[in-house]
């Protein structure tokens, strides 16, 4: 199999689908966390 190359565009649409990801799941443990938090608190 060969390497992929890709142009500037394919990078950058790549990166940016990887950090809403990254951001998506830092949100829903953070979330998480907090609601675990809160049940203690209560």
């Amino acid at each position: 199999m060969q390497p992929k190359l890709f142009n500037l565009l394919e990078i950058l649409e790549e990166f940016i689908e990887h950090r809403k990801e990254v951001v998506a799941r830092r949100t829903a443990f953070e979330l998480k966390v907090a609601e675990a938090r809160a049940h203690i608190l209560e």
